[in-house]
This record gives structure tokens, C-alpha cells and sequence, in this order.
């Protein structure tokens, strides 16, 4: 790979994790106004507790099935759990 493919590489994977975390304080917070645990969320969305615990500590990224769901679940849309703050 030349050091365009890595530096471009590298900007993605900086992206994608300050994605993670994004997302991650988006549902958060949304649970927080709730009132619902991670248990709770992970109950209604046929997740384990584990999983749950990996997407809100941005060690995973939440798949589009689990997005939605999640959405369902906090009464919002996905788009409302993507509000990236992020300046192209």
C-alpha cells in the first residue's frame, strides 16, 4: 500500500472511532432521559447485556439492525442516534 492508501486508511479509522463514541453518547443520553438501563435496552433489543455494554463504550460498531432497534427502543429514529457533530 502506498502512503496515500495509509494516511487516507488512517483518517477512516479515526473517523469510524470518533463515530463509535458519538453514537454511543447519543444512546446514552437518550436512556438517560428514559429512564432505561443497559439490561433494559439489551432485553428489548435481543441483545446481551455484553453487547450492549461494547456499543456504549464505543468497543463496537452498532450494526444498521441494532441502530434501528435501538431507535424503537429509545421512541426516536436512527437518524436522531446519528447526529454525528462532525464538520466536513
Amino acid at each position: 500500500m502506498n502512503r496515500r492508501g495509509r494516511v487516507h486508511g488512517i483518517l477512516a479509522d479515526e473517523l469510524v472511532r470518533s463515530l463509535r463514541f458519538t453514537i454511543a453518547d447519543e444512546i446514552e443520553s437518550r436512556m438517560s432521559r428514559v429512564g432505561m438501563s443497559e439490561r433494559e435496552l439489551a432485553r428489548q433489543i435481543g441483545a446481551t447485556p455484553s453487547t450492549v455494554s461494547k456499543i456504549l463504550g464505543a468497543q463496537r460498531t452498532i450494526s444498521t439492525p441494532y441502530l434501528v432497534l435501538v431507535s424503537q427502543a429509545l421512541g426516536c429514529s436512527p437518524n436522531d442516534l446519528l447526529e454525528w457533530g462532525i464538520e466536513w
